[in-house]
């Protein structure tokens, strides 16, 4: 399997599948690995790289369909970034999953060009783990799961929304008035009361 099939296969399954299917590295050690023996960090990147471009692999953007000189797709890293690293911030997955290798990831991310672009990524992660976290809670108040109360009441200190404490009890105390008040309306009083007269009733 070539590393662009393999790229196709990251973006189509749904990444919680994605530990399942990665059997190989995204990429081959030739391909970061420098004629030295060192790990290329920038020369990987198609925006970052000096304009040698033969070994650009990736692109910082997020973007499908961009070409090196020599016409190359690049590989829009970020997206896969964000896909593996939303279930795994230690970002050893997303290592393993591209690289195949934790030092060689550890290296590359320390690249200061490279930075910037990653924390753009990690913040992208943090809010789409949010968004799915929020998500959760929401259907778990729509559907009136087991945890829905302590998930409204997470809900409503979330946005901020201000419930009045004195309103609360006023509510109670209406309930109760409206409850009394249907149990004399509907005659049972005084069916209770004959009973305990005839003594059926203590």
């Amino acid at each position: 399997m070539k590393a662009d099939d393999l790229y196709s296969v990251l973006l189509c399954v749904p990444s919680k599948k994605i530990r399942l299917c990665v059997i190989m590295a995204l990429l081959t050690r030739e391909q970061f690995i420098g004629p030295a023996g060192h790990t290329l960090t920038r020369a990987l990147f198609f925006e970052l790289s000096y304009n040698k471009q033969e070994d650009t692999v990736f692109t910082v953007n997020g973007v499908e369909g961009i070409k090196n000189k020599f016409g190359k797709e690049m590989i829009p890293i970020s997206r896969i970034f964000v896909d593996l690293v939303v279930d795994d911030p230690t970002e050893y997955e997303f290592s393993q999953a591209v690289f195949g290798d934790w030092a060689v990831w550890a290296t590359i991310r320390e690249c200061t060009v490279l930075k910037p672009h990653l924390d753009q990524w990690r913040t992208e992660a943090d809010v789409k783990r949010k968004s799915l976290a929020f998500s959760g809670i929401v259907n778990e108040v729509k559907t009136g799961g087991r945890s829905a109360f302590t998930a409204s009441k997470f809900l409503i200190d979330f946005l901020g929304i201000d419930v009045d404490k004195k309103d609360a009890r006023k509510a109670r105390q209406q309930a109760q008035t409206n409850a009394e008040e249907a149990f004399e309306v509907s005659g049972l009083n005084d069916d209770i009361e004959r009973l305990r007269n005839e003594g059926k009733l203590q």
